[in-house]
């Protein structure tokens, strides 16, 4: 008979003997507060640690959690929103969740953003959805939350969700997706697209993104009203970005003629851009902001109106009535509204004012109290010198500290200096300044002191041949000018000379002698005379 077949044999994969290392933590008993840990093992277990580890990354809210387009039918208003109050209330007075959300969101799809936080109250589930529909609720009455905002950090996001972020954090503009916002916006029911189409597009003009803010726009005019505010604020920023003022200002004017808060806001940006561009502003719209200053009094509104009101009746021209309106003692207050209105009024009383009125409310201003910008102080400063004022001028450019002073402020103190007779305070705060300007300054200065050589050196050096010409005629040194082509001067020293040179021949006989006295007389008379008509010429010319 055959051997019988052998028994199968399972094979099994042979394991390496497990070595066990002892553990010196395994052994309470001996060495309890050591442990053996090797470099090599400290820096790779760091590393391992930090490559486990990564930021966990928040995941976009979906397209369809915010299809406010699919959230509605055909049907009118009133024959939706009936049936589903109506059908709020089931059996044993129990709240119907499923037709709370659809309230809401049809709701959210007519705009009504109030109603739908009022109707998600019902609601005490606090899932995804309901925080979306909720801050929706908030976002559509631009009441933007600060906290617990579910569209916070979306702004780069694929979906739709990336609109929504935009819109209730503007400030993150540059992190935004520009498509994504974009289509979200043309998928929007037209009454939502143009509400919001206009607002992101002006969040994009404002930071720079003219691109994408006309393709913002061109979608909304596809079905918006040509006579919508908010678009003609968005078409303005358009324009404004594009250098265009006279077109963004007629969007704006035809933004005023809205009642609504929009045309509130085309009439600050309105001022602003013709403070911006120093345009006069007329009476009428003076009266308009002061009329929108009182209607809007203690809402976010309040603050803007109140400084256009003030620069308003500056452009034009009315400075009594634009100092009564900004109130005494507005350029040292806390009062943040006063101060920063009172800086643009300041510059037009500097640049448009006549002479006595920007006396009357200027040099109240230089005692020092006002923290002025270094470009309007400097600007009040050269005005103030130029009208003989330089005791003010230098009060108001005391508050300074010199090492911190820019060049075009160390000049003017200089200059303040020179006009009250202070040379060695001019050469101070000339120090280490170089270039031709301060060295005439330093000139003047010199010469005020007397010192007309070290004077005409330094206005020679600087090619002011006129004015070290007339220092040298100071230093009495005419020979040398007459030798030399000084102009006007070196002829004046050459008539001086000739005054100087009569008389000194005493050597004739009595009888020449005589003569020769009469006839220099009659020469120093010519002379003294053209030396007079000279000098009066002179002075004419350098007045």
């Amino acid at each position: 008979p055959l051997p019988a077949e052998p028994a199968a044999v399972e094979v099994q994969e042979i394991q390496p003997p497990v070595t066990a290392v002892p553990s010196v933590e395994s052994k309470p008993d001996r060495h309890e507060n050591i442990k053996v840990v090797t470099v090599i093992d400290r820096d790779l277990g760091g590393v391992a640690s930090r490559l486990g580890k990564s930021e966990p990354k928040k995941t976009c809210i979906s397209s369809e959690q915010v299809a406010l387009n699919k959230w509605s039918n055909d049907q009118p208003y009133s024959h939706q929103i009936g049936p589903l109050r109506t059908a709020l209330v089931g059996e044993f007075d129990q709240i119907n969740s499923a037709t709370v959300l659809s309230l809401a969101k049809t709701y959210l799809h007519f705009g009504f953003g109030a109603e739908a936080a009022n109707a998600l109250t019902m609601l005490s589930e606090n899932d995804e959805q309901t925080s979306v529909l909720r801050a929706l609720a908030r976002i559509m009455d631009q009441d933007h939350p600060s906290s617990g905002n579910p569209f916070s950090a979306q702004h780069g996001c694929e979906t739709d969700a990336a609109l929504w972020a935009l819109f209730s954090e503007p400030q993150h503009v540059d992190e935004s997706n520009e498509h994504a916002v974009t289509q979200a916006l043309i998928r929007l029911p037209p009454h939502l697209r143009a509400y919001v189409g206009p607002k992101l597009a002006e969040t994009f003009a404002r930071a720079g993104k003219l691109e994408t803010a006309n393709s913002l726009l061109r979608a909304v005019t596809r079905t918006a009203d040509d006579t919508n505010a908010p678009l003609e604020l968005a078409r303005a920023s358009v324009a404004e970005l594009g250098g265009q003022s006279e077109l963004a200002n007629g969007h704006r004017e035809a933004a005023l003629h809205t009642n609504s808060a929009e045309a509130a806001k085309a009439l600050i940006e309105l001022v602003q851009s013709k403070y911006k561009n120093r345009d006069a502003v007329s009476p009428e719209d003076v009266e308009l902001i002061a009329s929108y200053e009182r209607q809007y009094r203690q809402t976010p509104l309040e603050y803007e109106l109140h400084q256009v009101n003030v620069i308003g009746l500056a452009l034009s021209g009315n400075f009594d009535a634009a100092y009564r309106a900004l109130g005494p003692g507005a350029l040292t207050q806390a009062g943040k509204s006063n101060a920063e209105a009172a800086v643009p009024l300041l510059f037009l009383l500097t640049e448009q004012a006549d002479d006595v009125t920007f006396l009357k409310y200027g040099l109240p201003v230089t005692d020092g109290s006002a923290d002025l910008p270094e470009q309007l102080g400097n600007a009040m400063a050269r005005r103030l010198l130029d009208l003989g004022f330089a005791l003010e001028t230098q009060r108001l450019l005391s508050g300074s500290v010199l090492d911190g002073d820019s060049d075009e402020r160390r000049l003017l103190k200089s200059k303040a200096a020179l006009g009250q007779q202070l040379p060695h305070e001019a050469i101070a705060a000339l120090l280490g300044l170089e270039g031709q300007q301060a060295d005439n300054l330093r000139a003047q200065a010199l010469a005020l002191m007397h010192q007309y050589a070290r004077a005409a050196d330094l206005l020679e050096t600087a090619d002011a041949q006129g004015e070290a010409a007339r220092n040298r005629w100071l230093t009495g040194d005419w020979r040398s000018m007459a030798a030399n082509d000084a102009g006007k001067y070196s002829e004046l020293a050459e008539l001086a000379e000739n005054v100087n040179r009569i008389g000194t021949n005493n050597e004739a006989e009595p009888l020449a002698q005589a003569r020769s006295l009469v006839s220099d007389s009659q020469a120093l008379r010519s002379n003294v005379a053209e030396l007079l008509q000279a000098a009066a010429l002179v002075r004419v010319t350098n007045e």
